[in-house]
């Protein structure tokens, strides 16, 4: 990965470094989508998710509900956005990815962040 591609969170003005640390309380499937929620904050992803780790899976793949349920009770450790690729979410071992390909896009944005009581941002 060309360090160049990798954009900072805080230069992108997306907020999705707020999830730094917070700890996941659940895992929700909504239709055609997945929240992930957190202490404070919710993230709904609308583009592919992909878990990384231990166990791989790919939303609406085999393994994938409890590939991305093993997240919950973890804190989430950094947050990377790599521009046309993919925003990455690092528990410990495991990864969840939101796929950035222009291709995957099924609406306006990839994933939403909504926190409590203070802003949303979206990618």
């Amino acid at each position: 990965m060309n360090s160049s591609s990798v954009i900072s969170d805080l230069e992108s003005g997306d907020g999705f470094y707020i999830l730094r640390g917070l700890e996941v309380s659940s895992v929700e499937f909504v239709c055609d989508y997945v929240r992930i929620h957190f202490d404070d904050a919710i993230i709904a992803f609308i583009n592919p998710v992909y878990v990384t780790g231990n166990i791989e899976a790919r939303e609406g793949g085999p393994g994938f509900r409890d590939a991305i349920c093993s997240i919950i009770g973890k804190k989430a450790d950094d947050v990377c956005i790599v521009e046309d690729m993919s925003m990455d979410i690092k528990f410990g071992e495991t990864t969840v990815s939101v796929s950035l390909k222009p291709d995957d896009y099924l609406g306006p944005e990839a994933a939403t962040l909504f926190c409590r009581g203070s802003f949303s941002a979206t990618i």
